[in-house]
């Protein structure tokens, strides 16, 4: 018999009518649940240009008539189709994983969004723009591998480079106002000394020394005002930019030159918090909503950390003709020293069922055994995943990975699956 709090935790849906005879519904789902459902009732509602309550019924039609015309097994969402929760996790303070016997993990301290009078601790782990997570939701989440990258992608914003622009053209204007004042300097010095030298010979005047005198004196405030602005430039471009770009702008070299003039754009590579590496001398990017990668090579330590993510954070750059714009978010791959064995499988070898990546491992001649694999390193073509060599069991010999019309055998394996439960009927 489930308990209490089990019962209030399991998910279900009830419906009634209301006092004006419209129909109600009711649900309570988990998070990765209830993301599907609100992710497609606000595409329908956005690609149709109806109300969410019409793209609710809209939903349901569709859903009726997707059955009434399959005969075989629907399929469910490929992993890149699903609706993401996105979860903000601190990593330090994540319980140890204890997915292996199934039993939730124990903490001594209370980790629910709830507050208490005792004054709990804050979540190690909420929603973004939602709750916080208990430890059995995050528990579940992760043993179920629905997080299980969120420790290990980086975050990345292509920058707006509008007040690096602002402050290089106000650097070099500074420069030119010293290399004037500095040109006056030197013009009214020779002219100083010459009329002191005819004064000394009672040739000139006094007021014509006194004129050049004070020539001289603006000259040397002008020249030493310039010298002041151009340090504090200087100075805040170290500031915001950190050394070697602050410095490329100082010296106006290239890199400054191909940022200003669009030859490469400036990406901030944020990592998540608590997690600490030696930035590569080259990273890659997903561009869009793609898979294809990009490379990028490394810059300096970025001068600030994105506010939202609050970890280190890396300046990189990427040409031009890469496919990023400045305010997009990319994803970053960044390697941290650590080498993985694994497999290689083409994208062509997985299908995708309930949500989760399979693929089919011949056994012999005619025999086939579908094995789930984790998606989560996807090569930098694009064009399949990286899967570690434990996902393979424990065999000796390298897995026999069937590569062409795996989509033939899921069907053939539901097939079989519907013949035997029509010949128990």
């Amino acid at each position: 018999m489930a308990t209490r709090d089990e019962q209030q935790r399991q998910e279900y849906v009830s419906h009634s009518w209301s006092s004006e005879a419209q129909w109600r519904i009711h649900a309570r789902l988990d998070p990765e649940h209830g993301a599907i459902v609100q992710s497609a009732v606000e595409t329908i509602a956005r690609g149709e240009g109806i109300s969410q309550a019409a793209a609710l019924v809209r939903m349901a039609e569709i859903a009726l008539a997707t059955v009434a015309d399959t005969e075989k097994p629907i399929r469910g969402l490929r992993g890149d189709e699903r609706a993401a929760v996105v979860i903000h996790l601190t990593a330090a303070d994540l319980p140890a994983d204890t997915c292996a016997d199934g039993a939730p993990p124990h903490t001594s301290q209370p980790r629910s969004a709830e507050r208490t009078t005792d004054g709990p601790p804050r979540p190690y782990a909420h929603i973004v723009g939602g709750p916080g997570l208990p430890d059995s939701v995050v528990q579940r989440l992760t043993c179920a591998g629905r997080i299980r990258t969120a420790r290990q992608n980086q975050d990345g914003t292509v920058l707006d480079l509008a007040n690096l622009t602002t402050l290089n053209t106000t650097y070099v204007s500074a420069v030119s106002q010293l290399n004037t004042a500095q040109a006056k300097l030197a013009a009214s010095q020779p002219a100083y000394a010459r009329a002191q030298a005819l004064y000394a010979k009672d040739v000139g005047s006094l007021a014509q020394m006194q004129t050049t005198e004070a020539a001289v004196l603006g000259d040397k405030a002008s020249v030493s005002a310039a010298e002041s602005q151009v340090r504090t430039l200087a100075a805040t471009a170290l500031q915001e930019w950190g050394p070697v770009i602050g410095r490329a702008l100082v010296a106006s070299a290239g890199l400054v030159n191909r940022l200003i003039e669009r030859e490469e754009f400036l990406l901030q590579i944020t990592l998540p918090p608590s997690v600490s590496i030696d930035p590569p001398p080259t990273a890659s990017v997903e561009v869009g909503g793609s898979s294809r990668r990009v490379d990028v090579r490394y810059i300096s330590p970025a001068t600030r950390t994105d506010p939202k993510i609050q970890g280190l954070s890396f300046f990189y750059a990427a040409a031009a003709n890469s496919g990023v714009l400045p305010g997009m978010n990319v994803r970053a791959y960044l390697a941290s020293g650590h080498s993985v064995e694994g497999y290689i499988v083409p994208t062509a070898a997985v299908v995708w069922w309930s949500g989760r990546a399979w693929v089919y491992l011949r056994l012999d001649e005619d025999s086939f055994s579908r094995r789930e694999i984790p998606t989560d390193t996807p090569t930098r073509d694009g064009n399949g995943f990286v899967v570690p060599v434990h996902a393979f069991g424990e065999a000796d010999d390298p897995p026999q990975i069937v590569t062409k019309a795996a989509q033939l055998l899921l069907s053939e394996e539901f097939r079989a699956q519907i013949q035997v439960g029509g010949d128990n009927d």
